[in-house]
């Protein structure tokens, strides 16, 4: 009998789903074996049974595919997350709970090693920075003590007065510049005195202009090598540290004495004019020898006044001599002079009169009133009389 089939389009089996088809073992066998991967692949060469490239979306197995995927993906990152936060919070904190015991105790005998390596480290640069400071300690003592040495020595140089030749500084007038007497004084000046085992020391000097014509005075100040002015300007010696501040205005003080340089024909010449206007009841000149005394009683207060007449002996009596043979008894006669020299030691207070033969003799007495002055301050006065003359003593010293 033959059985026929018969191939209908109708819809009455529309209603039943259609059979599952069932894949072989070895298909199934193989999406077990790869189920790891997350793609299917199946027996026969395909990732998809349908055969569609790549085409999860569309497959049996998709959902399953990407929940497992995700959950890799998913554990794979907190896994790492929770290790990196475990190490961390390992080395910062060794007595965590998520820590062993063992771990705990390596990791609290690395960090009290660490800790006392630490220690030492810090021990040792707080002592070297002890014996650092130490050092520089004693070496500011000792330089501080070095210059209270140099300070004290120097203090003691002063108080002696063995740099009194450095202290004192001569002032010649402004027209004493161009003339023969002051060219001799400077020069004088420049090759200096002897200061006891010290050798030469030259005199310092300088030119101002002064009240008195052809007038030399005298300053004090700090131990200097340059001459100082009225401003100060003190330059220190060599190996002289400084004492206090610096020296300024107030540092330097007038020696109050003042020497005046007459030629003798001068000193006649003024003797003799305030002769003529006392006999003639006029007022005195202003070349008279009143004139210069009053000049220097207003400009120099307080000033000890010395007048150093050069070849007045000499000049009198040849004076003398040719006017007498001119003119006769009506001539020139020192009478005029000796009665000038009789007013100033009675009338007049702090005059002192010195009469010289000669240029060297003039030169010399301005020397040794220079070394005298830088003497007064560290020399003690044995008596009025013995003393250097002070201001309002007259002193007549007569070469005749």
């Amino acid at each position: 009998m033959t059985e026929v089939i018969c191939l209908d389009d109708s819809d009455d089996d529309a209603g039943f789903p259609p059979k599952a088809f069932a894949r072989p073992e070895a298909s199934r066998q193989g999406q077990q074996n790869d189920s790891r991967t997350g793609r299917f692949e199946s027996a026969y060469g395909n990732d998809d049974f349908d055969n569609d490239d790549d085409d999860d979306d569309l497959g049996i197995f998709t959902d399953r595919h990407h929940a497992r995927k995700n959950t890799r993906v998913v554990s794979g990152a907190q896994a790492s997350t929770a290790t990196a936060s475990r190490a961390a919070q390992g080395q910062a904190n060794a007595t965590s709970p998520s820590v062993s015991a063992r771990d705990r105790i390596r990791l609290e005998k690395a960090s009290a090693k660490a800790a006392d390596a630490a220690k030492r480290a810090l021990d040792a640069e707080t002592a070297k920075l002890a014996k650092a400071d130490a050092k520089e300690m004693a070496r500011q003592s000792k330089e501080r003590e070095e210059i209270l040495r140099v300070n004290a020595k120097h203090v003691a140089q002063l108080v002696g007065g063995k740099m009194k030749l450095q202290q004192i500084t001569v002032v010649m007038s402004a027209d004493l510049g161009p003339d023969d007497f002051g060219r001799c004084l400077r020069d004088t000046c420049d090759l200096g005195v002897q200061d006891g085992t010290k050798g030469v020391t030259p005199l310092l000097h300088t030119t101002e202009q002064l009240p008195l014509h052809r007038s030399v005075t005298w300053r004090y100040h700090a131990p200097s090598t340059t001459a100082v002015g009225l401003r100060g300007g003190v330059t220190r010696p060599e190996g002289a540290p400084p004492i206090g501040q610096t020296a300024a205005a107030d540092d330097v003080r007038s020696a109050q004495y003042t020497l005046v340089h007459l030629t003798g024909e001068s000193f006649v010449d003024k003797c003799a004019a305030d002769h003529v206007a006392v006999q003639n009841g006029v007022v005195l000149p202003a070349n008279g020898l009143q004139a210069l005394l009053q000049k220097a009683r207003s400009e120099l207060p307080n000033h000890t006044l010395g007048l150093v007449i050069e070849g007045l002996r000499q000049h009198c009596s040849t004076r003398e001599r040719r006017e007498f043979r001119a003119v006769g008894v009506n001539g020139f006669s020192r009478k005029n002079v000796e009665s000038a020299m009789a007013r100033l030691s009675v009338e007049e207070r702090g005059i002192r009169v010195t009469s010289v033969t000669n240029r060297p003799e003039a030169i010399n007495h301005f020397k040794f009133v220079s070394v005298a002055l830088a003497k007064r301050p560290y020399e003690k006065e044995i008596g009025t009389c013995w003393g250097f003359p002070k201001s309002g003593d007259t002193v007549l010293s007569l070469s005749w």
